[in-house]
């Protein structure tokens, strides 16, 4: 699943982390909103992006971890002692 929190890439990359993720929607509107803002905006996306895309990723039928299912033990996982 996506990463939650602060977004650290987005801060140094800008908008292209959401562009090598395939989303290119919130691509466009960081770099939109990056034209007239001179850039400032990556500042607020450094801290909204990694919602923003942990909700595409839901919104196409991704599912975070534990959702749903018998639990962990589902999931095709190797556990090491």
């Amino acid at each position: 699943m996506g990463y939650h929190g602060f977004s650290w890439t987005c801060l140094f990359f800008g908008p292209l982390p959401a562009l090598f993720r395939g989303h290119v929607i919130g691509f466009l509107i960081m770099l939109i909103a990056a034209v007239p803002t001179f850039g400032l905006s990556g500042i607020v996306f450094a801290f909204i992006y990694n919602g923003m895309h942990r909700n595409w990723l839901l919104g196409r039928g991704f599912k975070a971890p534990g959702m749903g299912g018998l639990g962990f033990a589902s999931q095709n996982v190797i556990n090491f002692p």
